[in-house]
């Protein structure tokens, strides 16, 4: 896939989400605006502070109404599992 210049609108995208329901974005179907940041892996010092910085800024992202998708290589039981931990 092309890298997408900044400012450009992303192409439309599916991605399994941490619950295992389909989340899916396009041009046309998603309202506001978004924001999607890559991780390599859970449950990591650096990409667990980069996860929460996006949480900590929750209100800020709302204000514009932009949803915010993390996206990594791991499986849904990999997310799964990082869900139970920090739900405890």
């Amino acid at each position: 896939m092309p890298l997408i210049d900044e400012g450009k609108k992303a192409p439309a995208f599916s991605l399994n989400g941490s619950g295992r329901e389909r989340r899916t974005a396009s041009p046309t179907t998603r309202a506001g605006r978004s924001c999607s940041y890559f991780y390599p892996k859970d449950d990591t010092p650096g990409c667990t502070k980069e996860s929460c910085a996006f949480r900590d800024n929750l209100p800020k992202f709302k204000k514009s109404k932009a949803a915010i998708f993390g996206v990594s290589i791991l499986d849904e039981a990999s997310k799964k599992r990082v869900r139970r931990r920090s739900s405890t």
